[in-house]
């Protein structure tokens, strides 16, 4: 397959199973992690695999029939039986069931969304790249000191660090 200036050239990140590391890559070469030797799966940017989208549980299931048969269940009586009362009734459970249904479902929901986010977002989301030996940061700082890769994780570090924020390791021996 040939490329032109037109045809755009896919980004793919590497997503460690077991550590949930992300790194950048450029070619698609098979590839270990450094920190648990696993095998690393390749995720084309702005797709997510279908494994880790979020699933419909039993919990979320229940929760859209709970939502459903107190908007449908009380209208019986209240069309057979038509007063303030039961109006104020069928507001109440429907209202109360709707609420309910909603916390039930959407609660597992958000779960696996948090979880989706994690494991697809950096651990450092607020910087962009090296630009000359500065990191830019979202918020208009600028480090001017030097930055230097982990020797274990390879997670880019402030120069003067002591130890590596994301695995641990110590960087008083490389210096």
């Amino acid at each position: 397959m040939e490329f032109d200036i037109t045809t755009p050239i896919p980004s793919f990140n590497t997503y460690c199973p077991l550590c949930s590391r992300i790194k950048e890559e450029t070619s698609l070469k098979p590839k270990y992690c450094k920190v648990c030797k696993e095998e690393l799966i390749f995720i084309e940017l702005g797709h997510i695999p279908k494994e880790y989208r979020p699933k419909l549980t039993k919990k979320t299931l229940a929760g859209l029939i709970i939502m459903i048969i107190s908007m449908v269940g009380p209208v019986a009586p209240l069309i057979m039986f038509f007063s303030v009362n039961m109006l104020f009734l069928h507001i109440v459970c429907m209202v109360g069931g709707v609420v309910i249904g909603f916390i039930w479902a959407f609660d597992e929901h958000n779960k696996q969304i948090k979880k989706l986010i994690r494991t697809f977002i950096p651990a450092e989301p607020a910087t962009i790249p090296l630009i000359e030996g500065v990191r830019v940061f979202q918020l208009g700082r600028y480090l001017s000191q030097d930055i230097i890769p982990c020797p274990k994780c390879e997670m880019l570090i402030p120069g003067d660090s002591k130890f590596c924020k994301e695995c641990g390791a110590s960087l008083l021996e490389e210096k």
